[in-house]
This record gives C-alpha cells, sequence and structure tokens, in this order.
C-alpha cells in the first residue's frame, strides 16, 4: 500500500506523544475519520494485593489513554462534522473479572460510562461513539494467565456458551455475515416436530426421550 499506511510508535497515556502523534496523523492524511480506543492491560490480585503504582498504571492505559486520544482526534472530527470512535471495554465492566483484578473491572466499567457520555456530548456535531463489551479471547496475555492459574481455564469453558473462548482465528472479517448457530433448545424442537416423534404414542413416553437423546447426541 505504500505510502498509505504507517505505524506509529506512540505512549498513549502521555498528552505530549499523543498530541505530537496525531498532529503529525493529521498533517499527512488531512483527516482522521475512525478512531478506535484498544489499549489495555491487566495485573492479577486481590484487593489486598495490588499496589497504588500496579492501579495508576491499569487506569493510564485503560482508561486515560482512551480520554486522551479522543479529546485530540474529535477536534478535528468536530470542525468536519463527522467521525466515528469505537471504544473497546469487556464483559467484565458489565459485571466483574473472574480472570484479573479490581483494577482491570473498574477500567473497564470507566470505559462503558466515558463512552456514555462522549456520545451524547459529541452526537450532535455528527460523530458516533459506541462501545464493544467483548469476551475472553484467547490471546499471548489469557494464556499466560491461564497458566498462571491452575484450574481457571476450565471456570472459563463453564461460563462461556460457546465452552471454548474464540481465538482471532475464529473472529469473522468486518462485514462479513455470522451465521447463528442452533441452540440446544432450538434443536430439541426440531426433534420433537420430526414425524418419527409425533407419531409415536403418549404411552410410549421413556422411547421418546431415549429417541431424543440419541438425535441430540448426533449433532
Amino acid at each position: 500500500y505504500g505510502d498509505k499506511i504507517k505505524f506509529y510508535q506512540v505512549d498513549v497515556t502521555n498528552s505530549k506523544s499523543v498530541k505530537s502523534s496525531i498532529k503529525d496523523i493529521s498533517k499527512k492524511y488531512g483527516k482522521i475519520d475512525i478512531l478506535i480506543n484498544n489499549a489495555s492491560i491487566a495485573i492479577e490480585g486481590s484487593l489486598d494485593e495490588l499496589n497504588e503504582n500496579d492501579w495508576d498504571k491499569v487506569m493510564n492505559t485503560n482508561v486515560k489513554s482512551y480520554f486522551l486520544c479522543t479529546k485530540e482526534v474529535a477536534k478535528g472530527m468536530v470542525e468536519k462534522k463527522y467521525g466515528k470512535i469505537i471504544n473497546l471495554s469487556s464483559i467484565a465492566g458489565r459485571d466483574k473479572s473472574i480472570l484479573l483484578g479490581a483494577a482491570y473491572t473498574t477500567s473497564k466499567a470507566a470505559v462503558i460510562g466515558f463512552t456514555r457520555h462522549i456520545a451524547s456530548e459529541l452526537g450532535k456535531h455528527g460523530i458516533n461513539v459506541n462501545c464493544v463489551c467483548p469476551s475472553q479471547t484467547y490471546t499471548p496475555m489469557l494464556n499466560n494467565i491461564f497458566k498462571n492459574n491452575k484450574g481457571l481455564e476450565e471456570i472459563v469453558k463453564k461460563r462461556n456458551p460457546l465452552v471454548l473462548p474464540p481465538n482471532f482465528e475464529e473472529i469473522p472479517e468486518p462485514g462479513k455475515k455470522i451465521e447463528k448457530k442452533e441452540d440446544e433448545k432450538q434443536k430439541i424442537q426440531k426433534i420433537l416436530q420430526a414425524p418419527e416423534i409425533n407419531n409415536q404414542s403418549k404411552n410410549k413416553t421413556s422411547s421418546t426421550e431415549e429417541s431424543i437423546i440419541n438425535r441430540i447426541s448426533k449433532w
């Protein structure tokens, strides 16, 4: 793609670094249409184990960086009366993290609140602001957490409707239609509507149940 793509090494927790990179990008490309805030770290440990430096590090990366980047990029978007801002939070922000510490959960909840506020503030300027709250995804960070906490992966699997957290290869490309898989209730309903089930007598309940079980096991 030649000069159409350029990578920047930016300290997103530092206002000077953010301002410098945004200024250079705006000068080179004229405008920024889309901003995706995705910087995130996690530090494990209970409340008693977390120290002030750990807390500040997580909050600076997971929340302050969103504020700094959004503040700078929004200036050009307001001027152009157009823009899309997408903030990455987590399901932990809507409930709590079963994997990570209080700082992580708090930071992700803060992202949701930040998104709601700036969405109402910037909407009048033609800027859309949305938040995505994904579940666990197999990444190097998650794999390290599983390695350091025996039995935790099994707990996550039991809580996940898909049984296994997805990896990057299983995440569909943008714009690609996602085929919804049938859940167990839909499968059972389909089985019960099958002719061989409907034609069975009500007095043969046990054989009907056995037939259903055999059918489900083949899905």
